[in-house]
Order: structure tokens, then sequence, then C-alpha cells
């Protein structure tokens, strides 16, 4: 649920972008094709851009802006049941609500799109066919006095008080909007309207669509030296009604604009505001990737940090700090101590507190601090258990205690569902990793090693620090377990370890 929550909001961010790109840059342009197709393009990505995962294929790219620099540890989850105040099994999270309002909407828009569509094609069987245009085909409809398309099916009203010719121009007019596949745009828009129904970026970016695809329909069947008869016969149909949304009107609601644009002469295309577009869906992506990075662990190389008193600490090293009995006792004290804090529950607020801490050389915990939290009191409860946290087994590098930087994720959930997505964790300490590599060179003649880190039953492991034995460079793996890293040295072995497991060195 808060997955979908976080989506809307990224989504929405992305709508609102792209609208404001649209209003600066695209509104007052007249090449009406690329127009059209930038609209869909911005819709496209606000939509899309969100529900894909960058963290393999740009991690790279995106920045870390909580300096969340240490080794992560398996998740803590906290469920309101395990606090030790009181809470009703019926009590619902604001986020909860809100959410259940959102889809009962989205069913009611959703119910009335369906009968809209419906409605419509059964003009099929009400109305009179008149002739077939190539694969399309000409409906006269009694009920109407007016004239739409959808998709190959042109609906013509009691037009009586015009000619043929007049309505030659309306047939010609829907005709546009069949070859240009109008009606695919508008069945996309009505979607994303029906899921983004609170925003109102969406109402306007489909209205500029219409109106571009009117624009656009007037431009092909305008034939040269005729512009007034044109414009004369769209005034004629002015005070009609339209009563089918997801279709194309030739008569909507935009006559004056349609008109006027019709016989305004054409600016020169400024092709500097179309290519500020890029800018923008750029942006948009760094905001997409980034927002993931930060909910996630830290992918690529990790070197050696100093803190402010110059002294070494650690991110990756041979031999991780443990807690005293292992990650069982560990879960074990947090559910003994980590309480749900009771304003955090009064609110409905739930999510991840990313708490970092210095595991000393002689296992005192330090420096801890939250990196990212979600306030309401979780913050300063996860900082309180784990500063009074027993003291840890150090870190070992090169055979001799260090500071080691850790970061623990504590995922504090009212409801205690899986929408959070804990990252799995050992239950079995000691428990042999699996790890696969692969030696080549690249152009530079240094030694590329590759690999995965994997449970015995091969479900890879994210996370996992992996180091050149006797150095400080390593890496830790990506979210399915895989992991690369480049040295000068031809052979050597690799530290590689995970809490709960026994640490493995792989020769190379």
């Amino acid at each position: 649920m808060n997955n979908y929550f976080s989506y809307l909001i990224e989504a929405n961010i992305g709508l609102l972008l792209f609208a404001l790109a649209y209003i600066v840059f695209l509104r007052h342009e007249q090449i009406f094709l690329l127009k059209r197709l930038l609209l869909l393009g911005m819709m496209t990505a606000a939509a899309v851009l969100p529900l894909l995962s960058f963290h393999t294929a740009f991690g790279s790219l995106a920045v870390d802006p909580m300096g969340m620099n240490g080794y992560y540890l398996p998740a803590i989850l906290l469920t309101a049941e395990k606090a030790t105040t009181p809470t009703t099994p019926e009590s619902l999270s604001l986020l909860t609500i809100c959410l259940w309002i959102y889809w009962v909407i989205v069913s009611a828009l959703f119910i009335q799109f369906t009968l809209r569509i419906a409605a419509l094609l059964k003009q099929r069987s009400t109305g009179r066919f008149v002739k077939n245009i190539g694969s399309v085909k000409v409906y006269e409809v009694d009920s109407t006095d007016y004239a739409f398309s959808f998709f190959n099916h042109v609906f013509i009203g009691q037009l009586s008080n015009l000619d043929e010719h007049s309505k030659n121009k309306i047939i010609a007019h829907e005709l546009a909007h069949y070859k240009e596949w109008h009606s695919l745009d508008i069945l996309f828009v009505e979607l994303l309207r029906i899921l983004f129904w609170f925003n109102p970026s969406i109402y306007m970016l489909k209205k500029a669509l219409v109106e571009t695809h009117e624009y656009r329909a007037d431009e092909l069947s305008i034939s040269k030296g005729e512009e007034q008869v044109y414009c004369s016969l769209i005034a004629r149909l002015a005070l009609n009604g339209a009563g089918y949304h997801i279709a194309n009107h030739f008569n909507k609601s935009l006559t004056l604009k349609r008109i006027a644009m019709i016989k305004s002469d054409k600016l020169k295309v400024r092709w500097w505001k179309l290519a500020a577009i890029a800018p923008v869906g750029l942006l948009f992506f760094f905001f997409v990737s980034c927002e993931q990075q930060s909910a996630t662990e830290p992918i690529g190389e990790i070197e050696v940090a100093t803190d402010d008193a110059a002294k070494e600490i650690f991110t990756v090293v041979e031999e991780l700090p443990a807690f005293p009995g292992g990650m069982t006792s560990l879960y074990k004290y947090f559910s003994t101590n980590l309480t749900y804090p009771p304003q955090a529950k009064a609110a409905g607020t739930e999510g991840k507190v990313f708490v970092e801490f210095v595991v000393g050389k002689d296992g005192k915990v330090s420096d801890v601090k939250a990196i990212k939290g979600i306030g309401s009191g979780c913050d300063e409860e996860a900082i309180r258990v784990i500063a009074s946290s027993p003291d840890w087994v150090a870190g070992r590098q090169r055979g001799k205690s260090v500071r080691t930087r850790l970061i623990l994720p504590i995922y504090f959930t009212l409801s205690g569902n899986a929408d959070l997505e804990v990252p799995a964790t050992p239950t079995i300490v000691g428990e042999e990793l699996k790890v696969t590599i692969k030696k080549s060179e690249n152009e530079g003649n240094q030694t590329v090693i590759s690999g995965v880190v994997a449970t015995a039953d091969g479900e890879g492991i994210p996370g996992a620090s992996i180091i050149i034995a006797g150095t400080t460079s390593g890496t830790v793996s990506d979210l399915d377990g895989s992991f690369k890293l480049v040295t000068g040295d031809e052979n050597g072995s690799l530290a590689v370890s995970f809490v709960g497991y026994t640490t493995e060195k792989v020769a190379f």
C-alpha cells in the first residue's frame, strides 16, 4: 500500500512538472503533430518512469542526498502489535483510509468510463448505416445533431440544414481523427484521468491534447482558399452540445479558438522551446531514480571514510561487527526494547527510519543518528534503542579491530503487512554463503571480477560486503546479489560477508 502511495506521489509530481513545462514552452506552438507526440510522451513518462527500477542500470546516476555511507544491516520490523501502548485492532491509519477513498473514486470513475464506451458503441446499432469510406463506417443517428468519431466509426447527427458539401467536410474532419489515431490518445488520457483524478494537471493536459487534436484535424481537412467557408461551418454548429466525452467531436466548445487558429498567421516554429522539454524530462528521471536510490542499499564501490577526528572509520571490512549472540539476539533485543511511539500511532505514521552508528574497536556504539526518518517520535525511539544496545563484537580488517560504520533500517508499520517490502534476513546464524565469481580483463589490462552472492538455496543477497583481502577496496552486492570489482592485481582473494552468515574467502 505504501509503495503505491509513493508511486502516486512521484507520478503526480511528474504530471505537475510536465504541465508547467507545457504552459511555459508548448502552449502557443503551432506544430500540432509534434505537440501531440510531446504531450503523450510527457504523460507516459509521468505514469511509467516511477514504475521502473533504476537501482542497477542507473545506480551510478543516483545521488544519495542523505549521505548514507555505511554497511547496511538486515532490517528490523516493528508492528503496532508489538508496542507497549495498547491499540485497538479496528484502528486504521490515515493513509489507509485515504487510499480506500481513492480506490472507491477510481472504481466509480472506471465504471462511468466503461458505461460511456458502451453508450457510444450502442450508436452503431441504433444509427442508420450510410456508407463505407475505406475501412471507416459512417452512420447517421437520430439522437444527436452533432458529429463525432470513435476509431473507425463516424457518427453524424440529423444535420438537415447542411448541404452535402458541408457534411462531407465534417466527415473529412472526423476521418482526420481516425487516420491519426486520436481515439487511442483519448482512451489513454481517460485512463490516466481515472488514476490521477485528484490532480488538476491531468485535466489541463487532457484539454491541451483534445485542442491539439482538433487543430490538427482542421489543418488536414481545410483546402487552400476555403478557410472562411470552413470557419462559417464551425460557427453554424457552435451551439450544439457534445455528450460523448471519450469521442472526437467536430463541434466542441473550443470553437472560437479553432476559428482563431485557422485565421491566424502561422508562427515560425521555435525549436528551442521544443528542445527545452528534454531537460524537464531528464530532471524528472533524476528525481525518480534518486528517490528510489535513497530508499534502498547503496550500490557501487565503497572506500574508507574518516570522521572529524581523522580516525579511520571503515564501511567495508573483512569481518563485520556482530551483535552478541548474533542476529537472533539482535532481533530479540529490539523486540523487547523498541516500542511504537503513541504519537506515531495516533497520527498513522508508518515508514522506514535509517539509523547510522559506529561500532568502535572496543565494540561500543557511538555517533548514533537518524539519517532518514519519518518523525512522530519514531526517529528518536530508534536512536534510543541502538544507543542503549550492549557492546558489539568489533569489526576486523587485516586481523585488527577497526571502527566500522553501520546503517540499520527499522520499519515501523501499523498493519504488519508486507507492503513495506522488508528485506529478507537470515534465520540461521552462521549459515554459509554461496559465492560464484568470474574473472576477466578490461582494455587497461586490469582484472575485472564479477559474481553473485547468494544463500545456499541460490537466492541472491543484496548488500553483502565484498572486499579484496588485505585492502580497503571493495563494494556491496546489488539487489539481485550481483557485484563487480576492478583491481590491478592479477591474483588474490575476496572476503565476502553478510550479517548472520560466516565470512567466505574466495580466490581469484
